[in-house]
């Protein structure tokens, strides 16, 4: 039996943790390590992880400083010991099936496929299910460009994470996660996707992701997340590194939809100085003769957009104008 590493970075989830490492306990599938990386809590998840590693002798347990997400999920990549790794977020869960399953899929096309994905269904903090994922996976095998497309485009969830994944490790022998950013997933996720031959999506929703009101996806506007405009200007110059064009171009376009919503934000929210998100402007004002050329973008948007770059108030005016003209 092939053996899986299930990594989960641990942060202050007292409440939440025994659910998670207990769903990975009672898998069906017996054959894995967890890796518990204790990334500096200050609440008694450290004790709940060492009671873990006692009782199990599956569990790994490694504390260290605080140090964020992405480094606990790094160190877990490289003490993993397993043929295949699996994240899993220290506040979700996971069904008892859901490695079984997913092995023995990816077994069916070893030799082509390095990355099976399944679905997910969301819970509150309780572990009721809110709703399934709107983006509902289709049973399928999907190419690299087909992966990457659909990261850009469909703004599926399923493919922005790295957790409800089975990889092969072989993957991160040259990728890690960057240090001190939010939205860590989005800078790694399409160079995952180009290290593949292909990918197997699953409809079933083996992952439980909990909602939680401080999570960072329902934080509320700052200029952290500059890190999100960041990693969409990586997969810009990803995609052009690699000769995808087409995709370059696509990326190119939620970069600028992303920049444009950014600044409004952060021009509108008092509590960020407003000199330094006019800095971040220069990101955009550089490509405008990329934008130009972008065939995924009708002039009028073209217009529109240069219009942003030289002049934010006269932009909000002809928006609000052709915003206007729409309804009426």
């Amino acid at each position: 039996m092939e053996l899986i590493s299930v990594i989960v970075p641990v942060y202050n989830v007292e409440k939440y943790l025994d659910e998670c490492v207990n769903s990975i306990l009672d898998q069906t599938y017996s054959n894995i390590e967890i890796l518990l990386i204790d990334d500096g809590s200050t609440d008694n998840s450290p004790n709940i992880c060492d009671f873990y590693e006692k009782q199990d002798n599956r569990v790994r347990v490694i504390h260290q400083q605080n140090g964020g997400l992405s480094l606990a999920r790094n160190i877990g990549i490289e003490k993993s010991q397993g043929d295949f790794i699996v994240f899993v977020d220290s506040d979700d869960y996971i069904s008892t099936d859901m490695l079984e399953v997913m092995i023995n899929e990816m077994k069916k096309n070893i030799e082509s496929t390095s990355i099976l994905m399944c679905n997910f269904v969301k819970v509150d903090s309780y572990g009721n299910v809110i709703k399934k994922n709107n983006y509902n996976l289709e049973k399928e095998i999907i190419d690299k460009v087909s992966a990457i497309d659909r990261l850009i485009v469909s703004k599926d969830i399923n493919y922005i994470v790295a957790w409800g994944k089975l990889y092969k490790k072989e993957v991160f022998d040259e990728i890690r996660f960057p240090l001190n950013k939010q939205n860590e997933d989005e800078f790694v996720m399409h160079k995952v996707y180009f290290n593949c031959d292909s990918i197997i999506c699953l409809d079933k929703c083996f992952y439980k992701y909990r909602i939680r009101d401080n999570s960072i996806m329902n934080s509320k506007f700052s200029i952290k997340q500059f890190n999100k405009l960041e990693a969409l200007y990586d997969r810009v110059n990803f995609c052009k590194k690699h000769n995808l064009i087409d995709l370059m171009n696509k990326a190119q376009q939620m970069y600028i939809a992303y920049f444009i919503d950014f600044y409004i934000k952060g021009m509108e929210t008092l509590t960020i100085k407003k000199s330094i998100i006019r800095r971040k402007k220069i990101y955009l004002i550089k490509q405008i003769f990329y934008i130009l050329k972008n065939k995924y973008i009708n002039n009028r948007e073209k217009i529109i957009i240069f219009l942003f770059a030289i002049n934010y108030k006269l932009y909000l005016c002809v928006s609000k104008y052709l915003a206007k003209g729409r309804k009426s």
